[in-house]
């Protein structure tokens, strides 16, 4: 299937080299319309390897396309790969899937990032990528500037100052100079399934993020957060159960919609986003 072909009639995400994304539709006419399928003054012409993208019929960017796995690599006159922007190309059948698509992707390349089907939400930093794994699960909403960090300075060496990373970037000392670790790893950042954390978030090495729960905007979580609860503040702490009746919240935990596959998910949506909690673990609770 050649290139055109494939770009028509699909959902398109163009992630630019900057972090920022544009989510469109790519119609077989040309046009081209935004996320929810409402027209737009933009259109696409795909010829000679060339792909052009036009605003009322003025041309704003023209893009060279080289196909790198389910991707593809654009470029802007003669920048290299680091400086490429990304084109990834689904169908609409694929359409919830492809909302995945807020991370770094180097870091997802890199194994520092682990991110589940569905998440969505701002870019997320990571700081000491490289002491500790991010794992964030399914259906998640990631709010902007939220920053994770994977692990710690030690404070107990005579000095502070991260003389080892430092040394690794090539930035001071000999080559041949061998120094301890300058951070401590708490293990892995894991953050479950239909969580929200809000704006500004930070979150501290080693933490685990239960399914359900929502970290409040600005809030610095320090230690683990149980299922379906609601926390802020710095150092953040419990406000309240999102759902108070315990058994409710168990059974929910057992029935784990954000595991169903996706067509199960589209079909009950109505129910998922019920507030009659009861009768939505009624009907699933024992369903096979």
């Amino acid at each position: 299937m050649s290139i055109e072909s494939k770009l028509k009639n699909s959902f398109c995400s163009i992630e630019l080299k900057d972090g920022t994304q544009n989510m469109m539709f790519f119609l077989d006419d040309g046009n081209i319309n935004t996320l929810s399928n409402k027209k737009t003054n933009y259109s696409w012409v795909y010829k000679a390897d060339i792909l052009n993208i036009y605003e009322n019929l003025e041309l704003i960017f023209e893009f060279k396309l080289q196909e790198i796995g389910s991707f593809y690599l654009l470029f802007i006159q003669n920048q290299d790969y680091e400086g490429a922007n990304l084109l990834s190309v689904k169908k609409k059948l694929q359409l919830l899937r492809t909302l995945t698509s807020f991370t770094n992707r180097d870091d997802e390349r890199n194994g520092y990032l682990e991110v589940g089907e569905h998440t969505h939400g701002g870019k997320v930093e990571i700081i000491a990528k490289e002491h500790g794994k991010v794992i964030i699960g399914d259906y998640t909403g990631i709010g902007p500037d939220v920053v994770i960090v994977a692990g710690n300075h030690r404070t107990d060496l005579v000095t502070i100052y991260p003389f080892t990373s430092i040394l690794e970037l090539g930035l001071f000392g000999d080559d041949n100079t061998t120094l301890i670790n300058d951070h401590i790893s708490k293990g892995n950042v894991e953050i479950g399934n239909d969580v929200w954390l809000g704006h500004s978030v930070q979150i501290m090495p080693g933490v685990k993020i239960g399914d359900g729960a929502i970290v409040a905007a600005n809030a610095v979580v320090t230690k683990n957060i149980e299922p379906y609860t609601i926390v802020g503040g710095n150092p953040a702490k419990f406000i309240k159960y999102r759902i108070e009746d315990e058994s409710l919240r168990k059974d929910l935990l057992d029935i784990a919609w954000w595991n169903w596959p996706e067509d199960k998910v589209k079909e009950n949506l109505p129910k998922i986003m019920s507030a009659d909690i009861k009768s939505f673990v009624e009907e699933f609770k024992n369903a096979s």
